[in-house]
């Protein structure tokens, strides 16, 4: 594990980048049969989406390549795991399942710089272009002694969004485009990193919260079966991962009693608020349960409901609330 100084010199941080993920990301990866065949789900779908993540943040940022060569080996590190680790090559070799799921591709051609063209799009100089130039052999010997079979990840979907439009060489990834996409800063990425305690799940889960919160008014009011189903995170690591991310104060939270027998229109669920990175580390020493209570104790507080069966089915087709509606 990385600490926080070391993340940044070895990423080059100088500022934030606004780096935007698709919002489908979380179902692709929910629904990849490579992954949910693995006998534990959570870390490597956890691992799966921080790689993706952090590949995004390298190509936009040009750091690939800077001082030092960022390879599989170190990116694996940065995640928190040994480069000796041969169980996540399946996610991140060429071809594996982030290269066929279509959000990179592998390739020997990384960026050294970009520009801001007509009407404000983004063009990137790449290391082949620029090795086309005569002229820049001399430099090129110079800083990049060693790039022969050097390869990184090139993030399709941050340049072409769909399989059509990378065909038509549409550029409407999210390095051009961010509807439907969620942005999470790299502070945030570096301090779950550096937190041993928290690493990809925590970051996994966060930007999870963070993406259904940007789609909602009031927060994200989701159950925990909801949250599970929607993240690949075995209910058993959601809770331990709230209460190491609510210890963290990086987030905030608003915590519903389980009352058990109450009706399914009268439920209601948690509801959860991203924080910003400049607030965590405040390690709260007071987390708040979730309190369970009887169906009588409720009626005494909020008065007496229905006890006919029929009646509260019809009231709950009346409702018809969304499944990301009930408790947990």
């Amino acid at each position: 594990m990385m600490k926080m100084d070391e993340l940044k010199s070895k990423l080059g941080v100088t500022d934030s980048g606004k780096i935007y993920l698709p919002n489908e990301i979380f179902s692709d990866l929910v629904g990849c049969e490579d992954i949910a065949s693995k006998a534990t789900v959570t870390p490597h779908i956890s691992f799966a989406y921080s790689y993706i993540y952090l590949c995004y943040y390298l190509y936009w940022t040009c750091k690939w390549y800077v001082t030092e060569k960022i390879t599989q080996d170190v990116m694996k590190n940065i995640l928190g795991y040994s480069s000796n680790n041969k169980t996540l090559n399946y996610i991140i070799k060429k071809n594996g399942v982030i290269d066929q799921l279509g959000y990179t591709k592998t390739t020997t051609d990384f960026p050294m710089g970009y520009s801001y063209e007509e009407e404000n799009i983004v063009e990137f100089e790449t290391f082949n272009s620029y090795k086309k130039n005569p002229d820049n052999h001399a430099l090129i010997n110079l800083l990049y002694p060693n790039e022969r079979n050097f390869t990184i990840k090139y993030p399709t979907k941050a340049f072409h969004r769909t399989t059509k439009s990378d065909q038509d060489r549409l550029l409407d990834g999210t390095f051009y485009e961010v509807d439907y996409t969620h942005h999470v800063p790299i502070e945030v990425f570096i301090y779950c990193m550096s937190e041993k305690d928290i690493g990809v799940i925590g970051f996994y889960l966060y930007s999870f919260l963070k993406h259904k919160e940007d789609v909602s008014e009031n927060g994200a009011m989701l159950s925990l079966n909801i949250i599970s189903q929607e993240t690949g995170i075995k209910a058993t690591s959601l809770v331990e991962y709230f209460k190491v991310i609510k210890k963290h104060n990086m987030i905030d939270y608003d915590v519903k009693p389980f009352v058990f027998g109450l009706p399914t229109y009268l439920q209601i669920p948690n509801t959860y608020w991203t924080k910003e990175a400049s607030l965590f580390g405040e390690i709260s020493r007071n987390i708040k349960t979730r309190t369970v209570m009887s169906l009588q104790r409720y009626e005494d507080m909020y008065g007496e409901i229905e006890k006919d069966v029929s009646i509260r089915n019809e009231k709950n087709e009346m409702f018809e609330f969304a499944e990301s509606l009930f408790p947990y």
